[in-house]
């Protein structure tokens, strides 16, 4: 988790999630952030975001994909842009995807 304000200069401060034997009202549990005070929230993508260099790593991954002779996927429908762009460039430049899924989610070259 993170503090939601993401302007602040704490924001990529990952914290664990709370213990649930730790949380006393189930109901009312909104985590906090112990710097500021303001809600924090889960360390996911949700459909209105985009992906950004501070908090998932873009321009990183960007970078590490031109020197990646192979695509390992694992656990993901390619349900996102992002994911969905990394694996059609490898399948472009024709270089091995290996898809580890319960349900294959890449349509093109050969599937086991």
């Amino acid at each position: 988790m993170h503090c939601s304000d993401e302007m602040s200069d704490h924001a990529t401060d990952f914290v664990q999630s709370p213990i649930l034997s730790e949380v006393k009202d189930f109901k009312n549990h909104v985590p906090k952030c112990s710097k500021c005070g303001k809600i924090m929230k889960p360390h996911c993508m949700f459909f209105d975001e985009c992906y950004s260099e501070k908090f998932y790593r873009k321009e990183t991954i960007d970078s590490y994909l031109e020197l990646a002779d192979c695509c390992i996927v694992v656990g993901t429908a390619l349900q996102t842009n992002f994911a969905l762009r990394i694996v059609n460039s490898f399948l472009k430049k024709e270089l091995p995807v290996i898809e580890i899924n319960l349900e294959t989610a890449i349509d093109k070259g050969h599937n086991l």
